[in-house]
């Protein structure tokens, strides 16, 4: 018998179906039986060089290196075994031990046995795969949870034969909430969600907040569940603030990440293309574009996946269906039915009795419900706040102190009496129910604008003064938070650590007008700054030290109110909150994270003052923006106001001059560099020095000496992961024209490192040279793939600056192919940059000089259009045309490395 194979290891499960029955009805004929099955499953399975690890039962479980060989014993088994004998087979890796194996590969293999029927072999996706060549007699079983696995599987039968449906789990794939409480009305609203999912692939439901847009499509969702075999997934946005934060909430749903060379988009659209899915996306209002970008690629590379979101104005892409959320009708209307108005009604009184009131209002009363609902303009949020306050107030109580506010707010019942009025005077009479400590908290907090936990809380809270007598102490800050839980006027999020709280904007905007009318408004928001300023500033510190990633984490959920802090110290003239807030912004930009610094680009003409503020927004014009002209005035600037103290302005010169090619420049912009940050007491920043100068060095031809040696020391000494990965990049670097595999080492080992802690913009890097490397051993059509999906990530992070090298690679390759004219338009936008080292320029302006003269009199009117496009445009031009080739297509010649 064969040793107990290892690595990847193709098991087969089999038992007998049945067996009970038979030993009780023949035991002797049933032990005969089995004695020769048993001699025909051993003797067959060592045959195939098998490995039988376990008996249990009437079944027996075999291991064996070669999937074909456990398929082979199967089919020989069934076809001479007179018992009806179920087999599953699954491949992967698993834990070998003493001749015994453990792990997920095995649970999954005996799961799949267990599903099938006698006389039947069921197989996963993962086993049919190796074996598809040799065997094409194979029936698509479809996708199944099996029991214990949390996702579906997709299962496969050798053979024809029909057999029952598999024994797998009917639990529904997906993570649709489940409501605490119960669907009222929206009868018809309902029933036009599901059909218009049944009829189109994007269906939005847009309505202004308060209008029950999220409980409708759960609801909807969860009539759905059946129809899709994939689930249905509900994403929510909420707090979602960039493109990387909606790609990443929608990934986290699978538990999908990124892989080495490869981004969590690209995972996410791997996993879901199979898939007959919906996905459920909520609150896209306030990252619209971001969300509209990944559902519109979802769409198109996911054939079988249908999305359902709610925001409120539509998404404005193809194929989209929106479906406008009204209030619930308050019968003003004689056309409208009875059943429409006791929705309204109805919504109060479940409400009502959801708070402890009676369950059912006499027919005097159901007049003072449906005249509060008119009150309310049928706003569902506003009846649910209503009808809380109904249990104490009574229903007659709630009329009368919402007339009072409405009197009040709009001067008479019903004249001018909008939406955010009335919503207005529900929220008046449910504050004043709040004692002063609780108010006084209420207000003070509505300055957070994303999630805030309670040392935020007290830090700006705590301490605040509430009359001659008496301030807030941090046991009234958490008191009156857990009491606005309690009250329903904050939400809380158990599931983190630490709890997280925040304000739906309502309340919000609701606070901060009490802080307006009380004159404190200025106070709380300066308070506020100062206490972000604060984090940001720790998160800085923890950015370049072991605490990476979740520091980047932190910085992603900080980033609304560093936003708003931002926007009020510009107001208010608070030098330190901006240099704080600006210091963050240029450290994130070396991972990838432009959507700070571009604050400061916006502001650069406001902070003409504010180095760090500038320092950012020249970073983001070079790295983001493409535009050099405005890069180097600001760098120009900075090295003029600071007496040349500005290590990021070099920096930036530095990239300038070595895109345009002029190396001895760029060299002696980063030596200046390098002068300033080695006065630098930031191990990290001297480390990053040292790497990044040895890493120009190297590309331009000259030797970086021990500079990458100091540079991963002071990276060790800081236990810094991204200086660590930065150091493997330079040591590629260095060896790539002289050592290509060991240079393919470096970069894979520093693309892993960087995609261990989320930096994106080294992970850019690293790919980017590993796709100058790999494009000599690649055909035409694989190497525009890898072209397309690192342009692709490229301009989704909005890195302009690694796209440079990676469209002059693509101008040599659509030269190959003879697609000239596109070759012509990115040659204008480049126009002069190629962010080529010194030892392939010549690569590049002969690949340029090729489609010029190619072109003929086209080059000139091709290069200028070029020239006007923006990076997005180019991009896109470029990868449209990749696209066009193909695996049959014939290499041309014209300048390929």
């Amino acid at each position: 018998m064969e040793a107990a194979p290892s690595g990847t290891v193709t098991f087969l499960f089999t038992d007998i179906e049945g067996s009970t029955v038979r030993w009780e009805h023949d035991p002797g004929g049933m032990s005969d039986a089995l004695a020769e099955h048993d001699t025909l499953i051993r003797t067959t399975i060592d045959a195939h060089g098998g490995h039988v690890f376990a008996t249990g039962g009437d079944g027996f479980t075999a291991a064996f290196s070669d999937a074909c060989a456990a398929l082979a014993t199967a089919v020989l088994v069934q076809a001479q075994v007179q018992l009806p004998v179920r087999m599953g087979l699954h491949t992967g890796t698993a834990v070998e031990r003493d001749g015994n194996y453990f792990g997920r590969t095995l649970n999954r293999a005996s799961r799949i046995m267990s599903a099938a029927h006698g006389g039947q072999i069921v197989m996963s996706d993962a086993t049919a795969g190796l074996i598809r060549e040799q065997v094409t007699d194979l029936t698509d079983l479809g996708e199944h949870r099996l029991a214990g696995v949390d996702t579906a599987i997709r299962l496969w039968q050798v053979g024809r034969r029909e057999f029952p449906g598999l024994r797998t789990s009917t639990t529904p794939a997906g993570n649709l909430p489940s409501p605490l409480d119960s669907f009222v009305g929206r009868a018809d609203e309902l029933v036009g969600v599901s059909d218009l999912v049944g009829t189109h692939r994007l269906v939005t439901v847009v309505g202004v907040g308060g209008m029950g847009k999220t409980r409708l499509v759960i609801e909807a969702g969860h009539h759905l569940h059946g129809v899709f075999d994939g689930g249905v997934w509900f994403v929510d946005l909420a707090l979602a603030s960039s493109d990387s934060a909606v790609i990443e909430e929608t990934a986290s749903i699978y538990g999908v990440q990124a892989a080495p060379g490869r981004s969590v988009e690209d995972v996410l659209i791997e996993h879901l293309e199979p898939r007959q899915a919906l996905l459920v996306f909520d609150n896209c209002e306030h990252v619209m574009r971001s969300a509209a970008g990944l559902i519109d690629r979802l769409l198109t590379a996911c054939p079988k996946v249908k999305v359902v979101a709610t925001s409120r104005e539509a998404l404005m892409l193809r194929g989209e269906h929106v479906m406008a959320l009204g209030p619930l009708s308050t019968g003003d209307n004689s056309s409208d039915s009875g059943a429409a108005v006791a929705d309204a009604v109805a919504l109060f009184v479940e409400r009502l009795t959801a708070e402890g009131g009676p369950p059912t209002v006499a027919d005097d009363e159901r007049a003072v419900v449906l005249e509060i609902c008119r009150q309310l303009d049928g706003m569902p949020l506003a009846i649910e706040l209503a009808a809380g306050r109904a249990r104490t107030l009574g229903t007659s109580g709630v009329l009368a102190r919402l007339g009072e506010r409405l009197r009040l707010l709009s001067g008479g019942w019903r004249t001018g009496a909008g939406r955010q009025q009335t919503l207005t005077a529900t929220l008046d009479w449910s504050y004043v129910l709040l004692d002063a400590h609780e108010q006084a908290v209420f207000d003070r907090l509505s300055v957070f604008v994303g999630w805030f936990t309670l040392d935020d809380a007290i830090a700006v809270a705590a301490d605040a003064t509430l009359d001659t007598t008496s301030t807030l102490t941090e046991p009234d800050v958490l008191d009156a938070v857990s009491a606005l839980v309690d009250k329903s006027m904050c939400t809380v999020d158990l599931g983190s650590t630490p709890t997280r709280f925040r304000y739906l904007e309502t309340m919000r905007a609701y606070g901060r007008d009490h802080l307006n009318r009380a004159g404190t408004l200025t106070e709380c928001r300066n308070r506020h700054a100062a206490h972000v300023t604060a984090t940001a500033g720790g998160i800085f510190a923890a950015l370049a030290g072991p605490g990476e990633l979740a520091a980047a984490r932190r910085a992603e959920r900080l980033m609304p109110d560093l936003r708003a802090a931002l926007g009020w110290a510009v107001d208010q003239h608070l030098d330190g909150v901006i240099e704080g807030v600006a210091a963050l912004a240029g450290s994130l930009v070396g991972r990838g994270s432009y959507e700070m610094a571009g604050w400061f680009h916006d502001l650069r003409h406001d902070l003409p003052e504010h180095r760090l503020a500038q320092e950012a927004a020249a970073l983001y014009a070079q790295q983001t923006k493409g535009d050099p002209i405005e890069a180097r005035r600001l760098a120009n600037t900075l090295i003029e106001t600071t007496g040349d103290r500005s290590a990021a302005a070099r920096v930036v010169l530095m990239l300038i001059e070595f895109n345009e090619s002029r190396f001895d420049e760029a060299v002696a912009h980063l030596r200046r560099a390098h002068q300033i940050n080695e006065t630098d007491d930031n191990v990290a920043q001297r480390s990053f020095s040292s790497t990044l100068l040895a890493a120009i060095l190297a590309s331009t031809g000259n030797d970086p000496g021990e500079l990458i040696e100091q540079g991963y020391a002071l990276a060790r000494a800081a236990r810094w992961p991204t200086g660590l990965a930065f150091s493997a990049y330079a040591s590629g670097l260095a060896v790539l024209h002289t050592e290509p595999v060991a240079s393919l080492e470096h970069l894979n080992r520093g693309l892993t490192m960087a995609a261990e802690v989320g930096n994106r913009s080294l992970m850019a890097m690293c790919q980017t040279i590993l796709n100058y490397l790999q494009s000599v051993v690649l055909a035409p059509a694989e190497q525009a793939s890898a072209l397309t999906r690192h342009l692709r990530r490229l301009q989704d992070i909005g890195d302009t600056h690694n796209a440079l090298l990676t469209l002059s690679q693509t101008i040599l390759l659509l030269n190959d192919t003879g697609r000239l004219q596109t070759a012509g338009l990115i040659c204008g936008w480049l126009d002069g940059r190629s962010g080529r080292d010194a030892q392939t320029l010549d690569q590049h302006e002969a690949g340029v000089a090729f489609a010029r003269q190619a072109l003929g009199d086209q080059w000139d009117p091709l290069y200028r259009q070029g020239r006007e496009m923006t990076s997005n445009q180019i991009i896109d031009a470029a990868c449209d045309e990749l696209a066009t080739i193909d695996h049959n297509e014939p290499e041309l010649g014209g300048g390929a490395p």
